[in-house]
Parts: structure tokens; C-alpha cells; sequence
């Protein structure tokens, strides 16, 4: 059978809720009328008016002379005077810290789990209970960096604050110093596209202050640069051109011949992220220190080695065209496309294509001025069938260039401009 502590000892003697008495019963002896008054306050409703800032009303009660409010004070000083005793009488110690007549730091002996923090917009604050509460648009408690909550209703997310008390910052950092904890916070922050460590100061689930530390050189970085790219998305890499055009035709790949070509989509990718791309930066910590050429290597070291060979051979990145040219290939969902020059193709009399030369390219035949006049994926019959009409149209806008009746026995070129 469990027995009475001294503690509870004192409480049982005084007239009051349990929180209440504790708070009677545990705040410095100079304190003891103050707390008996706050009791009184706090059980009484409607003593010293319905101001949510505690230190108001108590002021407001120790000044007004109704009957109501000198027997309330009555009542506090027969109460401050029972605490005296019981605490004398069982020899029970005062709090962990020392309260010295602070307000808010004798209202959290009875409500500890309610010491609460300004976080986010002013007004907001989060409670060492981890629920959120909210001060009144007009409160002067709304400037105040810590307070302690005696009301609040509605949800824990955000509830109501109906009456609290202002902290002051002696009184917190001696709250802080005995039930307060330290820890080393290492996380992906997204504004900066970084990974952040800091000390934070905790009392209970609410965060009180944090400071910015140096990086440990640990995994904990790593994961937290993992989890950030999970969390925002593939897509916020820098890729570069060549990353996307690289990406794009393992992509075509995956799509066209299956395994062990690998799944590349943006999914599987921020899924296993720290599988396939940080083995490639050691020491990384953010979105900047990946760059193009590590992404690029990241993406080629998902290929298996025997395959690695056959990426040039099944998707080039560029066609060597019969002008000489190397035009990139453009990579788009199942159908790789060829944007060139109509003239850079002449004295071709077979189609283009790619994946041992099984698949066509589908070809965007551009003018001189690179503007389209004709999307084919049969180049052969292009020449045989609407050349003519196309070859009328561009002999009128560009007279001064060669515009051959038989492309496919033409010499190919890549000139710009026309010979004077």
C-alpha cells in the first residue's frame, strides 16, 4: 500500500483543486499570499473582471471593496495562512525553481504542463503539452515570448487561451534549468535547400530556442538530405541539360526494353534517393552541392555494367546527321524526336533511327530559320510525296538556297546562309 507524500500531506489540508494546492504549497515562502490570492482568482469566476492577462485581474481584486471580492481576500489569507502551517507542520519542499514572485513562474507550479511559447505569428503559442493555443487580437500578453495558461478551450491545435500570466526571462531560464532538455537538431530545411543543425532548447514537447551548430560529420546528414529531396520532390535537382537529356533516355529505355534497364520515374527516384545519388556526394548537405556532373554519374551507376556499353548504342544522344552535323536527340515519352534542318538530310534516301535501328526517329524537318514545315516518321516517302509541295514553298521564302527535285540524290549540307 502506497502512503501519503509530505507533499500531498500539505495539499490535503488546503481548500483547493489539486493544482491549485500544489501551487500554494510549493512557491517560495514569500510568495505564499500571492499564490493563495491567484487560487482564490482562478476558482472564483468573475473576481477582478474576465481579463485573460492574470496579473490585470489579480491587480484589479486586490483593489476592488465589494463584499464579494473582501471575502474572497478573506478567504486567500485563511488559505495562505493554512499552507504556512501544513508546510511547516510536514516539512515539504518548495519547487524545483524558485518562483520570487514572479507571477507566471508561481502559476506553473500548478500548471507545468502549460508553460507555453511564442511560435510562428504573434499570439500563437505552443504549450510544453504540445497542444496550440491563442491569445486575443488585443491581449498586451501577445508581445510576451513565454507565458503560463490557466484556461484555454477548444481544439488542442489551436485553442483558445481564456487567462494565462506573462513568464519573465529569469523566471524561464530557472524553469529551464530544472526541467528543461538540450538537443542536437540535424534537418532539411527547404527554404534554404539545405541541411541545418541546431541545439534546441525543449521543455517538454515545445521548442523554447534553437542555435545554429556546425554540421556533424555523421549519417544523420545524409539521411536528412534524403529525406528533404523525398519530401520536395525529384524535380528540384539540378539536373542541367545533359542530366535531363541523360535522364530522358534512360527513361526511353526503361519504357522501351524493361528490366534491367531501371525504373527511372520521379517516384522511385525520391524514394530511394540515398540508395543511387549519395554514395556519388560524399559530404553533401544540400540541393547546390549536387550538381549536374554527380547526377549524371549517379544516373549511369543505376545501369548495370554489362548494359552501361549499350545506352550510346540503343539511345545516342545525338544523330550524325549526313551534313556533318551532331544534332541531339530529343527524348519524349515512348518516341525519341529529331528537330533539323530539311537540307542536312538530302542524299538520305533511308529513314533515321535509333535502338539498332529497329525504332524511327520521328523527324521535325525545320527551315533555314529552324522554323517546322514537316513532321514524318517515313522520310523516304516524304521525299517521294510532299517534297514537291513543301520544296514551291520554300524556294518562295528562301530563294537563295539550293531546293533540289531529288533531295534523296542531293548533297547534304549545313551552310546557314546561301553562297553568295
Amino acid at each position: 500500500m502506497g502512503r501519503l507524500t509530505d507533499a500531498g500531506a500539505a495539499m490535503r489540508d488546503l481548500p483547493l483543486p489539486p493544482r491549485l494546492a500544489h501551487m500554494v504549497a510549493a512557491c517560495d515562502p514569500e510568495d505564499v499570499a500571492t499564490a493563495a490570492e491567484l487560487a482564490v482568482l482562478l476558482t472564483e469566476r468573475g473576481l477582478g473582471g474576465n481579463d485573460v492577462d492574470l496579473s490585470e485581474r489579480l491587480r484589479r481584486f486586490r483593489n476592488d471593496r465589494d463584499s464579494r471580492s473582501r471575502g474572497a481576500m478573506s478567504l486567500a489569507k485563511g488559505i495562505a495562512a493554512q499552507s504556512r502551517e501544513a508546510v511547516r507542520r510536514t516539512g515539504v519542499g518548495k519547487a524545483d525553481w524558485a518562483t520570487e514572485g514572479d507571477l507566471g513562474a508561481i502559476l506553473a507550479l500548478g500548471y507545468p504542463d502549460r508553460v507555453a511559447f511564442r511560435q510562428g505569428q504573434p499570439g500563437n503559442y505552443v504549450l510544453a503539452n504540445g497542444r496550440g493555443g491563442r491569445l486575443p487580437e488585443l491581449s498586451p500578453l501577445r508581445r510576451e515570448p513565454a507565458i503560463v495558461i490557466a484556461e484555454m478551450q477548444g481544439p488542442a491545435a489551436a485553442g483558445s487561451i481564456l487567462s494565462a500570466a506573462p513568464l519573465d526571462k529569469a523566471a524561464t531560464e530557472r524553469i529551464l534549468a530544472g526541467r528543461g532538455e538540450n538537443e542536437e537538431s540535424v534537418a532539411f530545411v527547404p527554404q534554404a535547400g539545405a541541411v541545418r543543425a541546431m541545439r534546441v532548447t525543449k521543455l517538454g514537447k515545445a521548442m523554447v530556442a534553437s542555435v545554429p551548430i556546425k554540421l556533424p560529420i555523421d549519417e544523420r546528414v545524409g539521411a536528412a538530405l534524403a529525406e528533404g529531396i523525398r519530401s520536395l520532390g525529384i524535380s528540384r535537382l539540378q539536373f542541367g541539360k545533359d542530366g535531363q537529356r541523360l535522364l530522358a533516355r534512360l527513361r526511353f529505355l526503361a519504357k522501351a526494353y524493361g528490366p534491367p534497364w531501371p525504373d527511372l520515374d520521379d517516384d522511385a527516384l525520391a524514394e530511394s534517393v540515398a540508395d543511387w545519388l549519395l554514395p556519388y556526394a560524399p559530404g553533401a548537405s544540400s540541393l547546390a552541392d549536387l550538381r549536374a556532373d554527380i547526377l549524371g554519374a549517379a544516373f549511369k551507376g543505376l545501369v548495370p555494367a554489362a548494359f552501361q556499353g549499350r545506352l550510346e548504342e540503343l539511345a545516342p544522344s545525338h544523330y550524325n546527321a549526313p551534313s556533318g552535323s551532331h544534332v541531339p536527340i530529343r527524348y519524349e515519352e515512348d518516341q525519341p524526336v529529331l528537330a533539323i534542318r530539311v537540307q542536312e538530310l538530302f542524299g538520305l534516301s533511308t529513314h533515321p533511327a535509333i535502338a539498332d535501328g529497329r525504332l524511327p526517329l520521328t523527324l521535325e524537318l525545320l527551315s533555314p530559320a529552324h522554323r517546322p514545315i514537316q513532321i514524318t516518321r517515313d522520310l523516304p516517302g516524304f521525299w517521294r510525296g510532299s517534297w514537291a509541295d513543301v520544296r514551291a514553298d520554300l524556294r518562295g521564302r528562301y530563294p537563295k538556297h539550293e531546293w533540289p527535285e531529288d533531295p534523296a540524290a542531293a548533297k547534304a549540307t549545313a551552310r546557314t546562309k546561301p553562297r553568295r
